[in-house]
C-alpha cells in the first residue's frame, strides 16, 4: 500500500507515523506530500504528481471540500476522475493535534487497506464515530 499524506498532517508527526507503518509485518510505503511539492500547491498539481506515481499512491487528505476562492478545481473532485483513491479527514479531525491523527491512521490501517484495494477513484470519509474511527 502507497500512502500520500497532505498539510493535513504534520511533518513532524508524519515521520513519527511513517516510522510505526514501516514496522509494521508488511511495511506500508508512505510520503508527505511537502516532501514532494512546495507548500501551497494547487490541488491539480497535486492530481498530476499523483497520477505519475507507480505503483498508485492513495491521497490522506484534510481537504473539506470548500470551493476555491479562484474557481480552481478541488482535490475531492479531481481525484475520482484521474482514478486516485482518496481518503477525506472530517474537518473536526482536521483539527486535532498530531497525536490523534497518527493514532487515527493505525487505528484505520485495515480499513485503509481495503480502500486502496478497492476500485481506483473510490473516495472516503475518515471521521470519529464515537470513541472509534470510520
Amino acid at each position: 500500500m502507497n500512502l500520500c499524506f497532505d498539510e493535513c498532517m504534520p511533518p513532524a508527526w508524519f515521520r513519527r507515523l511513517n516510522d510505526f507503518l514501516q514496522r509494521r509485518k508488511s511495511p506500508i510505503n508512505a510520503v508527505h506530500l511537502l516532501d514532494k511539492l512546495k507548500s501551497g500547491a494547487k490541488d491539480d498539481r497535486i492530481t498530476e504528481w499523483l497520477v505519475e506515481q507507480t505503483p498508485p499512491m492513495m491521497v490522506i487528505s484534510g481537504d473539506s471540500g470548500r470551493k476555491s476562492k479562484k474557481g480552481d478545481p478541488r482535490l475531492h473532485l479531481l481525484c475520482p476522475r484521474n482514478g486516485i483513491t482518496s481518503v477525506f479527514i472530517s474537518p473536526r479531525l482536521c483539527q486535532e493535534e498530531g497525536f490523534e491523527k497518527v493514532r487515527m491512521v493505525m487505528v484505520c490501517v485495515p480499513e485503509l487497506e481495503q480502500a486502496y484495494d478497492g476500485a481506483r477513484g473510490s473516495r472516503y470519509r475518515l471521521m470519529r464515530s464515537s470513541y472509534a474511527y470510520r
